[in-house]
């Protein structure tokens, strides 16, 4: 914000939390809007972790293409933007970060660790190219940077959205374990007898 938008230091710290705030809600909203849809049987596991990926990334990826043609002048709607893309961040609580658990139960914490040590590889590569696309520190050049964003976000959510499961996979299962089909059998044959 001090780079690009020139606040001085101290407006720069009080809204450079306004974001993480933002993604703190959107965390909390997105999760239990997610789980009443999902208790409600309105959509499945896999259908809301694809929902709310989906809105995740293409809200966050929006809002990024929308501030890099906000002009230096009118600073307060870019604020209001990268709060909102932050925001809409949060919502992959309600997406990826919790799918671990749907399909993989037992190795979630495993799967996590493997797949977040991938998802920081662009966080430390980004610094990297925003300073090579910007050399002169321009509002076109940050446009630019706002671009390759949004288009890893899209991107991002495309895949997730081909590829998500929101069922326990079978190699995650104990081999003891029986399908899903015949645990569900075994359930609804269960007949309690009532002594007479």
């Amino acid at each position: 914000m001090k780079a690009v938008l020139k606040f001085d230091i101290k407006s720069n710290g009080a809204l450079s939390a306004v974001p993480y705030i933002c993604q703190a809600f959107g965390a909390f909203a997105g999760g239990q809007l997610a789980d009443m849809l999902r208790s409600r049987g309105i959509l499945s596991t896999t259908a809301a972790r694809r929902l709310f990926e989906l809105i995740a990334f293409f809200g966050t990826g929006g809002c990024l293409v929308i501030t890099g043609f906000i002009a230096c002048d009118d600073r307060q709607y870019a604020v209001v933007c990268l709060a909102l893309a932050v925001g809409f961040s949060g919502l992959v609580r309600a997406g990826h970060i919790v799918n671990h658990v749907d399909f993989a139960p037992k190795y979630a914490g495993i799967m996590f660790g493997i797949t977040n040590t991938f998802a920081t590889i662009p966080g430390m590569i980004a610094p990297i190219v925003a300073g090579a696309l910007t050399p002169n520190n321009t509002q076109e050049e940050w446009r630019n940077v706002f671009y390759v964003c949004a288009g890893f976000t899209v991107f991002g959510a495309i895949i997730f959205a081909t590829f998500v499961s929101g069922e326990v996979q079978d190699w995650a299962r104990d081999h003891d374990d029986p399908p899903k089909e015949e645990q569900m059998r075994r359930a609804s044959s269960f007949v309690v007898p009532v002594p007479s």
